[in-house]
């Protein structure tokens, strides 16, 4: 909870220091990384974010000028990613940095010429793309599990904004479903997905 509390903290050297061991004890061992998780839920919780990962978003946002700082934080994504064993969890975690528009971030952040920034990026790529290809490639999607479906979507959508905002489209009128104060009907769904669906397949 110390450590936490900490990333509250103003002072930018005091939180890359606790990036830093978020990092080094996320690598140490599986109880570490499991420790990493839980203090990102508790930052989640005292706040009431939306994601585990707002924290880290905020960060990577609000500090855009500090290339230092970004490193360590986009350091302490790619542990988080490249520890975990399962490629579900790893694509479940992916996923939810993307929605929160870690892409676009990263598209902002390859313009600064801070060569330590561009590879730890990098890395984050190339371990996307080796998920992809394990995911598509080795196990396939299951068609009938909702969070693969909802995996895959993200991945094949992700580095195309007009699909995207399409895909996001859907996604609130399928929320909208929830809602039975709203009179919501699945003819209306499907009325209006079939409008927002002339475009190419995706």
């Amino acid at each position: 909870n110390i450590l936490a509390r900490a990333t509250s903290n103003p002072n930018q050297v005091v939180k890359k220091e606790i990036f830093q061991i978020f990092s080094a004890i996320a690598m140490y061992s599986e109880a570490g990384y499991a420790l990493c998780l839980s203090m990102l839920e508790i930052i989640k919780r005292e706040n009431s974010y939306f994601s585990k990962f707002t924290m880290v978003i905020n960060e990577l946002n609000n500090n855009k000028e500090s290339c230092t700082y970004l490193t360590v934080i986009v350091g302490f994504i790619n542990c988080l990613l490249s520890q975990h064993e399962d490629l579900r969890e790893r694509l479940n975690m992916r996923s939810e940095l993307i929605s929160l528009k870690l892409n676009s971030i990263f598209d902002d952040l390859k313009r600064n010429s801070n060569e330590d920034l561009f590879i730890q990026i990098q890395l984050f790529e190339k371990f996307q793309r080796d998920d992809e290809e394990e995911a598509f490639d080795k196990n396939g999607i299951d068609l009938n599990n909702k969070f693969d479906l909802f995996n895959g979507v993200c991945l094949k959508v992700q580095n195309s904004s007009f699909c995207s905002q399409k895909f996001l489209e859907l996604l609130q009128l399928v929320f909208k479903l929830e809602d039975e104060r709203n009179n919501f009907k699945v003819d209306d769904l499907s009325k209006q997905t079939s409008n927002n669906l002339k475009i190419e397949s995706i």
